[in-house]
């Protein structure tokens, strides 16, 4: 088995490379029910997790209570309910609505091309259908809600540690993002460099 040296790993080229084949997969064979429920389980406990750490987005979000968002992407999609306190609460594909109060609809677009915007802090091309007001709503929690990961590890781990550990984290994340694989050299005319 050949490894390939760290020089000639293309960060960028790797995440489009695990987004097409994520695309390819839900294209031939979309994940089991059980699956797609867990991991929006999964996803949707770190969100509230996040929100709870943000209670003017909580404030906004109640504002919604009882509007639903559905969110498609090729053959994934998932189905949330916001809830009286301003949680996002999961809902099974047979209990959400025919018509969400707000759609959030990806575009058959390669994946990687969104993988591509979100490297470039570009947001992803969205088709938004529905509720205005809601949709404004999400867009705010895009931009101001951030998650405090330091704050979290601090808990665990202690405010020294975790601090050190997230310098270290964003520091090789600064590297990868400006890592750029080397160029050919030119070459003179005659062909000789």
């Amino acid at each position: 088995m050949t490894w390939l040296h760290p020089e000639q790993v293309n960060p960028q080229a790797l995440l489009a490379t695990l987004a097409n084949v994520a695309q390819q997969w839900a294209r031939r064979a979309p994940p089991p029910e059980w699956l797609s429920h867990e991991a929006l389980n999964r996803l949707l406990l770190l969100a509230n997790h996040v929100l709870a750490q943000h209670p003017a987005a909580l404030k906004r979000l109640r504002r919604h209570q009882h509007k639903t968002v559905a969110l498609h992407a090729e053959a994934v999609a998932c189905h949330v309910r916001i809830s009286e306190a301003g949680m996002l609460l999961p809902l099974a594909a047979s209990a959400a609505p025919d018509a969400p109060d707000l759609l959030l609809k990806l575009p058959h677009t390669p994946w990687a091309d969104t993988v591509a915007r979100w490297q470039d802090g570009l947001p992803p091309d969205v088709e938004v259908t529905g509720d205005v007001m809601l949709a404004a709503e999400i867009g705010w929690l895009r931009e101001h809600v951030r998650w405090d990961i330091e704050e979290d590890m601090a808990r665990v781990l202690g405010d020294v540690p975790a601090a050190a550990l997230v310098r270290a984290v964003k520091g090789v994340a600064q590297v990868v993002a400006q890592w750029r694989p080397p160029q050919p050299a030119a070459q003179a005319p005659g062909g000789v460099t």
